[in-house]
């Protein structure tokens, strides 16, 4: 597929980046892509696609555990989420987590780990003879996973740990290593503990932790996000079984290059799309946002509350009196001046779940 027109991006074919080491001054966790299957260029955790039907490889960092590096504090285990809903937020297609094969493509001879039913059938299901194993680096069925004859076991799955990369966090240490998309389905954790010792010491770059593959459809338009799952979902346990607090979550982008204003439309009637030179989209208000609220959904817009939002009687309290003035508001098919108040969420309209946005903001009897 050729690269959308009006786009004057200069993209990388298929390759690999490489992630600068730098110590950092708090605990960090975050998804980065790192190579895609066709052309792109990524820019800190976002990767911009020249066009979709390619396959984004992202991989988890850890980092930080220890900003003092006086080596006291020690990490022994960690747990990542990755929240996949996410892969529903751009403005057309919806990328999946595929099932893969668990294998390190630099080296062979190194394996992975993709534990808690990683499964190497193209049925889904265990595999029960050798026949069932037609992927090309599985040919053996055994126990019941698909592997490689001669070689430790190579399961299918949706993600993995390269447990043989030297910038792997428990490198050469006995650990336990796990990759896990059980329940919910757009729930991926990924995690590992050493199984004796006090733990490794904070190296003061970032720690390599996982590696989470999405297939982007060939539809596919838009942005769309996978944060990280804050705790419990994903913590970093230390040497004395406390969890490192005020640990910051860097969520991971995947962009798909637009070639014209069309490309950026997102249903808002309230915003227009607009494709930029670097061949992502920006939104702006198609309205005076200072002055007027906006029906997102059919573009109407009206006039601002002239006080604040809630005090329909401009006595400066939220009280009992705004909540019956309310109830005269609700429903009417064009806001007053005076029930303007009550568009709690500046969408020309007074709901029922603006009801509940005014009796949380209540100062008054």
């Amino acid at each position: 597929m050729s690269k959308p027109r009006g786009v004057r991006v200069r993209f990388l074919s298929c390759c690999a980046v490489v992630l600068l080491a730098a110590r950092v001054d708090a605990a960090e966790v975050s998804l980065v892509p790192v190579r895609a299957s066709g052309d792109h260029r990524i820019s800190g955790n976002e990767i911009v696609l020249a066009h979709g039907g390619q396959q984004v490889f992202l991989e988890i960092f850890i980092s930080g555990w220890d900003p003092d590096g006086d080596g006291v504090t020690r990490v022994k285990a960690w747990e990542v989420g990755v929240d996949t809903s996410g892969l529903s937020s751009g403005t057309a297609g919806i990328p999946t987590v595929p099932k893969i094969a668990c294998i390190d493509e630099a080296d062979p001879d190194r394996y992975c780990r993709a534990q808690f039913g990683g499964i190497c059938t193209l049925s889904g299901v265990p595999c029960i003879d050798d026949a069932e194993c037609t992927l090309s680096v599985a040919d053996a069925c055994n126990g019941p996973a698909c592997v490689t004859r001669g070689e430790p076991p190579a399961f299918c799955a949706f993600g993995f740990i390269l447990v043989g990369r030297p910038d792997y966090v428990f490198y050469l240490r006995a650990d336990l290593p796990a990759v896990d998309m059980s329940v919910p389905r757009s729930y991926v954790r990924f995690a590992a503990a050493v199984q004796s010792g006090a733990g490794v010491p904070d190296p003061g770059s970032p720690g390599y932790a996982g590696t989470l593959v999405i297939d982007v459809p060939a539809a596919a338009t838009g942005t769309f996000v996978l944060p990280l799952r804050p705790e419990p979902a994903t913590v970093l346990v230390t040497h004395d079984d406390t969890w490192v607090s005020s640990v910051a979550l860097i969520a991971a982008r995947i962009t798909i290059a637009c070639g014209s204003d069309a490309d950026c439309q997102d249903g808002d009637a309230c915003t227009s799309g607009i494709c930029g030179d670097n061949g992502t989209c920006r939104h702006a208000p198609n309205y005076n946002p200072i002055s007027e609220c906006c029906d997102p959904e059919v573009g109407r817009t009206c006039q601002k509350a002239a006080g604040t939002v809630g005090d329909g009687d401009g006595n400066g309290t939220i009280d009992l009196a705004d909540i019956a003035m309310f109830q005269t508001c609700y429903g009417v098919p064009t806001l007053t001046a005076g029930c303007a108040a009550f568009d709690m969420f500046c969408e020309c309209d007074v709901t029922l779940s603006g009801l509940v946005a005014l009796e949380n903001v209540l100062t008054g009897p």
